[in-house]
């Protein structure tokens, strides 16, 4: 959908499903206002914030309006080819190469990706149990040596889409340079479920690389000031972000 062209009927659809959502939010704001009358100080309250986020829906969907009519970037790469679920390393080489188009041609800026194949085999060699069964090695050299397997090809993957970002001219830098890239787990230890010390890689943007920071495992500090550290280096002045107060410590830009 990034780089297909829709019919002239398709761009109308998706026109009158905006303004359907228009219709809706306008008939929602004058419920609301309907309302402030009849209600208490503290209720008031709730109903500004509630008109607030209406308005925001609202603004989101003008913008997404504009977009409906705006021509599709032309890309000349052959699409991903199909795959069995249980392929889920290469379906991530998929999903690289989409997202690598979509940031050349500036169609979408932000992006989130995840994945894993379930109780699917990877086709792998060396391979013959699932990726969540493997996850749940209870320390079993063989499990660790064909988890081992799986998690050097997706890590590859990933290499190979920092690779091609870096070979990307952007001006007189680089797709990569210009991009922050972070690859990660919800999980510090899969077999144990375990959510401290999480493995943490980011690549690209203003950052000095090729260091390894290592933080207290007993006393360490929110992840989520590594995302203000991020978005710092995107230029927005923020402080904090969830559950995290400041930036993250030892990660330092580039100097100019």
């Amino acid at each position: 959908r990034l780089f297909l062209q829709g019919s002239a009927k398709d761009v109308a659809a998706q026109k009158q499903n905006l303004e359907d959502g228009r219709s809706i939010m306008d008939a929602v704001l004058d419920d609301a206002k309907a309302m402030e009358s009849k209600v208490s100080a503290a209720d008031k309250d709730k109903l500004d914030q509630y008109a607030t986020a209406v308005r925001e829906t609202e603004q989101r969907l003008a913008k997404a309006g504009s977009w409906v009519e705006t021509p599709k970037p032309l890309v000349h790469e052959p699409s991903p080819p199909r795959m069995k679920d249980a392929d889920f390393t290469n379906h991530l080489r998929g999903h690289y190469q989409v997202i690598r188009l979509a940031i050349a041609t500036d169609s979408c800026r932000v992006f989130t990706l995840g994945g894993h194949s379930g109780s699917h085999v990877p086709p792998l060699k060396g391979v013959d149990t699932g990726y969540h069964g493997l996850s749940h090695h209870g320390k079993n050299p063989q499990m660790i040596a064909q988890l081992e397997i799986v998690d050097r090809d997706t890590i590859l993957g990933w290499v190979e889409f920092l690779t091609a970002l870096r070979d990307m001219k952007e001006g007189d830098s680089t797709l990569l340079a210009n991009t922050q890239v972070l690859l990660g787990s919800n999980l510090g230890n899969a077999n144990g479920h375990l959510t401290t010390n999480l493995p943490i890689v980011l690549a690209g943007g203003p950052w000095k690389h090729g260091r390894h920071l290592a933080f207290d495992a007993a006393k360490n500090y929110p992840l989520a000031r590594l995302f203000v550290s991020m978005m710092q280096g995107l230029g927005l002045e923020v402080g904090s972000f969830a559950s995290g107060a400041g930036t993250m410590q030892g990660l330092e830009a580039k100097r100019a």
